[in-house]
């Protein structure tokens, strides 16, 4: 059953992100969904930070296709870009967000088909009630030793300038919840991306220099998840493959 999970070693509690839900804050509460107790032990996967060869020069930053919008994380160091219409929350007004530089945030991304964002309603509650088109992307700051329950990741193509790791996933909302379980054959679907980031120093609360990593590994990585109902993803998929694509390793 999920709520997904991405568990610190460093950090004894399980910061949830399910469709809603942020590791390091920032997703707003209203956005979030309560996490939910498995009925049984689900697999645990390593969050699979791909690898970068040792001296690798950053490539030059590529301009975002016309009339798109670029957002930068100048703290974790990285850039993409989405579509005209497609809109970061503000998590305290949950409506677009003006300005689109982050430091060390999660980051919450919606279609257009998401507006106008309900007052009332979480993230979940809009994806499960909703029969438009909408792609719900979250941006989440990960470390190489954290675990996930989403799914298993395996080596893919290049994300933008980045090496990555991608899955994909189904799911079913539990009757009258917005809490979800996994199902093969489920209504609602996701794809789980990870790219490393060059960000050396630990993320706020965490004392200490960064950890020791794998070898040819990174401390620090990005988690990009796309969640929606099947026909959403269907009808956005070469758009997601589109922004996947504009993913830069600075800001």
């Amino acid at each position: 059953m999920k709520r997904w999970c991405l568990c610190a070693v460093l950090v004894a509690v399980c910061m949830l992100v399910g469709i809603a839900s942020a590791i390091g804050g920032g997703g707003g509460e209203n956005t979030t969904a309560h996490p939910v107790t498995p009925t049984a032990a689900a697999p645990s996967y390593p969050v699979q930070i791909p690898s970068v060869a040792p001296g690798a020069a950053p490539m030059v930053k590529r301009p975002c296709p016309d009339d798109w919008q670029r957002i930068s994380d100048d703290a974790l160091m990285y850039s993409f870009c989405v579509p005209p219409d497609w809109w970061l929350m503000d998590p305290q007004t949950r409506q677009p967000r003006v300005g689109a530089v982050l430091h060390w945030e999660h980051a919450a991304i919606f279609s257009p088909d998401a507006l106008p964002f309900p007052a009332d309603e979480s993230a979940d509650e809009l994806l499960r009630d909703s029969n438009a088109n909408i792609i719900y992307m979250q941006l989440i700051p990960l470390r190489a030793d954290m675990t996930q329950n989403i799914c298993e990741l395996e080596p893919a193509d290049m994300a933008g300038a980045l090496p990555s790791t991608r899955c994909e996933y189904r799911y079913d909302y539990l009757p009258q919840s917005d809490w979800a379980q996994t199902a093969p054959e489920g209504e609602w679907g996701g794809l789980l991306v990870v790219v490393p980031l060059s960000a050396a120093s630990p993320e706020p609360g965490v004392e200490g220099s960064a950890f020791p990593t794998p070898e040819g590994g990174y401390s620090y990585g990005l988690g990009i998840l796309f969640n929606g109902r099947n026909e959403a993803l269907a009808h956005y998929h070469d758009l997601i493959y589109q922004i996947l694509g504009t993913l830069d390793g600075q800001p």
